[in-house]
């Protein structure tokens, strides 16, 4: 992976994820856990996370 790069992801991330526990999300909730974890994995550092709106709509930047 190239250094220098930069992300920015905007998305609802739920604070637990009951909401996804059941159904054909069962899993796969979108917490700040999972996308930070899914990050780091794919090479990405220096996470910040960020409010945009009430408590779930956040954004993440990240750099390589």
């Amino acid at each position: 992976m190239t250094r220098g790069g930069h992300l920015v992801l905007a998305d609802v991330f739920s604070p637990l994820p009951r909401p996804t526990l059941v159904g054909t999300r069962r899993g796969k909730a979108r917490t700040r856990q999972r996308a930070s974890l899914l990050l780091r994995t794919a090479g990405f550092s220096v996470l910040g996370w960020h409010d945009l709106y009430a408590t779930v709509i956040k954004a993440v930047t990240a750099t390589t």
